[in-house]
């Protein structure tokens, strides 16, 4: 293998392990048309998820209920539109349970 083919094939790895994708007009639009197809894909892995999701969140606001175990969580949309929710958190201590 010349170093020429050795270097190519140093590129394609590397830019295949790159953490974002390039897309354009076309594949979104594509993609937008099936998006619980894309959500669900087995070929969709969280960070794709999370860059889907960036473009439709204004704020995130997170508050941690005493020291308990539980967060109260508010999605702020882009165009105003708010979901809220509680989740649970890992403690350090067992008196943190509430």
């Amino acid at each position: 293998m010349s170093a020429t083919e050795k270097r190519s094939r140093a590129d394609q790895r590397e830019h295949s392990n790159s953490p974002g994708r390039t897309w354009d007009c076309q594949q979104i639009r594509t993609l937008a048309g099936d998006l619980p197809a894309v959500w669900q894909a087995a070929t969709t892995t969280d960070a794709d998820r999370k860059q889907l999701m960036r473009p439709m969140i204004e704020k995130i606001h997170v508050t941690v209920v005493g020291e308990s175990e539980r967060v109260t969580v508010q999605i702020t949309w882009v165009g105003g539109h708010r979901t809220g929710g509680e989740v649970v958190r890992p403690v350090g201590r067992l008196g943190q349970l509430s």
